[in-house]
């Protein structure tokens, strides 16, 4: 399964612009979305702690099958995730990991030439899944 985030970079001097795309949106249900938070490398690590706390507490009511709460990071987030997961293991929470690797599409367009077929790279990222049981 591959996640990723969309962000655009332009240099002020290149011929080149480089656009980090998503791959098709994935359909994930309103179960999945209301037990996972997604961590990226700007996320404040006291503001995650407190939403998986409160996503825990509300887990009965969102998903009365549900079990624990997943906490997702790709590449530079993974150390975010790893502080979470350690203050919440901390707290008497339950704790498991779940590396992997994930494939990304990178797309570099003209800058100079609109018309130029885009090139396309993939990459292999680092991800992580931290699942934090009730």
């Amino acid at each position: 399964v591959s996640q990723v985030s969309l962000f655009t970079l332009t240099a002020a001097n290149s011929f080149l612009s480089y656009t980090h795309q998503a791959p098709a949106a994935q359909d994930t249900t309103k179960k999945t979305s209301k037990t996972e938070l997604l961590l990226t490398p700007g996320t404040p690590i006291v503001s995650a702690i407190k939403h998986t706390n409160k996503l825990l507490a509300n887990l009965p009511k969102v998903s009365p099958k549900a079990r624990y709460v997943s906490l997702r990071a790709l590449g530079k987030a993974i150390d975010r995730a790893l502080i979470v997961a350690v203050q919440l293991q901390s707290q008497g929470k339950t704790v498991t990991f779940h590396t992997g690797t994930v494939t990304v599409v990178d797309e570099f367009e003209s800058t100079v030439d609109p018309n130029e077929d885009a090139i396309l790279k993939s990459r292999k990222v680092s991800s992580i899944e931290i699942r934090v049981y009730l």
